[in-house]
């Protein structure tokens, strides 16, 4: 087994560089745009795809009332696999919990992104790189 070399000082910190960068990222924005990538957890049942259907129907129709001040920016399905992309502008990421626990509990797994537009990003890459 190959051993991992430790993280030099160097590495460590830009490992904290990274973690002020997101901090501030998450903390400056007045309303958070997050990327959602929803994957079923196994094989789900036909009962539970119905459930799903009508569950992302509901959230098309009216996102606020799923994710209070929560609005879709866009969202994709994967032609051929079961695999869902969607972008959302929320309050927090708090507001996204019980959206993301009932899909959980549905068999559903999510991974939240934080993102954001490159425009808004460019301005803050050259600040860190001016350091």
């Amino acid at each position: 087994m190959e051993r991992v070399p430790p993280l030099s000082s160097l590495g460590a910190l830009r490992v904290l560089e990274d973690i002020k960068g997101l901090a501030s990222f998450l903390f400056e924005e007045k309303e958070l745009e997050v990327v959602l990538l929803h994957k079923p957890l196994g094989p789900l049942p036909p009962e539970a795809l119905r459930a799903a259907l009508e569950l992302v129907k509901k959230v098309v129709e009216n996102p606020s009332s799923i994710v209070p001040g929560g609005r879709i920016v866009a969202a994709y399905n994967a032609v051929g696999k079961w695999f869902q992309v969607c972008i959302w502008d929320v309050p927090s990421v708090e507001a996204l919990l019980p959206f993301i626990e009932g899909l959980r509990g549905a068999g559903i797994n999510t991974e939240v992104v934080p993102a954001e537009s490159v425009e808004k990003a460019i301005p803050k890459w050259e600040r860190s790189l001016s350091r």
